[in-house]
């Protein structure tokens, strides 16, 4: 069971790593959660005027989603084989670096470990939000109109964490490769 539980460590990891940087767990929680409440709101102000079949929008929406998330989680896989299995002079000097602003503790993390960890954690939560996706296709059937529009907001919630992540380590892994 412990040996299980090890796969939430990056997570923590990710998140003590930004204990001093508050906008970023700021901007990673709540800004994805305001994008479903917004989602929520305008789902009550707004009404169709087209003919409209809730269910069939949700499992639409949520095989997207599913194509989505094995797309991204590919990516993921690509970006840790490349951080991973590279051996230039630019990740041996991220190996060497420690960060000015990325510290567990005290102790500052090494750029290289701040790149595999956000790597790490954007996986770890792509398969996640993927077994949540599925379990959502079948609970989808079991809901009532409202609860499948909350089940949607999560769905919208998760999915920008997700994309914020992603462009978080796009981000660093383009700047890793600069001097």
């Amino acid at each position: 069971m412990k040996q299980m539980l090890e796969i939430l460590d990056p997570v923590k990891d990710f998140y003590r790593m930004r204990k001093k940087r508050k906008f970023d767990r700021v901007f990673l929680t709540t800004v994805p959660i305001m994008i479903g409440i917004f989602f929520l709101v305008l789902d009550s102000l707004l009404s169709t005027h087209r003919e409209f079949s809730l269910d069939n929008f949700v499992n639409d929406f949520l095989n997207q989603i599913i194509t989505m998330l094995t797309l991204f989680i590919s990516f993921s896989m690509a970006y840790l084989s490349i951080i991973i299995t590279s051996s230039n002079e630019n990740m041996d000097k991220l190996r060497r670096k420690d960060s000015e602003e990325y510290f567990i503790g005290d102790k500052a993390c090494t750029l290289y470990q701040v790149l595999m960890n956000e790597i790490t954690y954007t996986l770890i939560f792509e398969i996640f939000f993927l077994l949540v996706v599925l379990f959502q296709k079948f609970a989808m059937y079991l809901m009532s109109n409202i609860q499948v529009k909350y089940l949607i907001a999560i769905t919208i919630s998760f999915f920008a964490h997700t994309l914020f992540t992603l462009l978080i380590t796009i981000k660093d892994i383009y700047f890793s490769f600069w001097n």
